[in-house]
């Protein structure tokens, strides 16, 4: 799925854990609906709250509306996550046998696919200005891991000396009450990841890897006020650091 194609737009979004949607033919990998839309089958609130960044920044955005209970299209290949056969205590009695020709298959017509049309945004992306384009993968958290409660509400993700993702923390920071932390709750796997490793080519391309806590963005008026104070943000920070664009 990809929004705003035609943008000519710097910033490229893309929602690798955007819905819940389960092949037909997989029958619902055995599981309640209810455990399909959880946390462990989507990023819950991200899809929306990206949809309303891009749309006010007039960005392209690519999403992948398959549960990452079928696979996750952030993981490579080789990963031992890529298919999880049990997720957050909860088995997915549909991945227990999965063949390995069925595993090729969900590489080939889901990851595939999905890596390939955001690699195709970049390039247009990166044709359609002097400077680099600069990606924003966009993921929710949950509050709660194990008996351990997160206190970060947004986490801005970026490893070494990434120029853009340091003005970019400096200034969510500083425009928000939120507790923004560098790194939590997560950081990126350049092993077992997809979306950065790859697209940044181990972080060449300027990036963003933004966790947001499900909690704030659950219903339509927090993904609205999340998206105005990002979008806010995205658009100072553009201006502070050196990689001005001539199209925000």
């Amino acid at each position: 799925m990809i929004l705003n194609e035609g943008s000519t737009s710097r910033l490229v979004f893309c929602c690798d854990h955007a819905g819940s949607e389960i092949p037909a033919r997989l029958g619902g990998l055995g599981m309640a609906p209810e455990d399909i839309n959880d946390h462990i089958g989507l990023d819950i609130g991200i899809f929306a709250t990206t949809c309303w960044i891009a749309g006010m920044l007039g960005a392209p955005l690519v999403a992948q509306p398959i549960s990452r209970l079928v696979i996750d299209c952030n993981r490579t290949a080789e990963s031992s996550d890529l298919v999880r056969k049990t997720y957050d205590g909860r088995t997915i009695s549909g991945n227990a046998d999965i063949s390995d020709e069925e595993r090729m298959r969900r590489i080939t017509e889901i990851l595939e696919p999905y890596q390939s049309a955001l690699s195709g945004v970049l390039d247009r992306a990166r044709k359609a200005s002097t400077h680099p384009p600069i990606l924003m993968a966009m993921h929710s958290f949950t509050r709660a891991f194990g008996e351990t409660r997160r206190n970060c509400d947004i986490g801005v993700i970026f490893e070494g000396s990434e120029t853009f993702g340091k003005a970019f923390l400096e200034n969510l920071t500083a425009a928000t009450t939120l507790n923004v932390q560098h790194n939590e709750p997560y950081r990126i796997d350049f092993k077992g990841d997809y979306t950065i490793p790859t697209h940044t080519k181990g972080g060449e391309l300027p990036y963003v890897e933004l966790e947001i806590c499900q909690d704030l963005i659950s219903t339509c008026r927090g993904q609205r006020d999340i998206a105005r104070t990002i979008t806010t943000v995205l658009k100072s920070t553009l201006r502070r650091t050196d990689v001005v664009p001539e199209v925000i």
